[in-house]
């Protein structure tokens, strides 16, 4: 599967099933944008992938996740999928 074409923003992608998915979409083409609380996690993902692009949230607070959403989509003009 090719996912050159997607952005793919996954909260909660500091550990567990989010890092997993991060690394496999990334791994696939997709352009990659994890959102965690947990900056040191964030940190350690990058270095694991340098294309994926992190930012430091709490998922807990809805609008903060939008807001961050928000920036994904002005930055990038491709298709955008939220998991989460």
């Amino acid at each position: 599967m090719n996912l050159g074409e997607a952005n793919i923003i996954i909260t909660g992608a500091g550990s567990g099933f989010g890092k997993a998915m991060s690394l496999c979409f990334s791994s696939k083409g997709a352009s990659v944008f994890a959102i965690d609380v947990n900056n040191d996690s964030l940190k350690a993902l990058k270095k694991e992938d340098s294309e994926i692009q992190i930012y430091s949230c709490d998922i807990v607070n809805n609008e903060k996740v939008e807001l961050k959403t928000r920036d994904a989509f002005r930055t990038h003009s491709k298709q955008i999928i939220r998991l989460k």
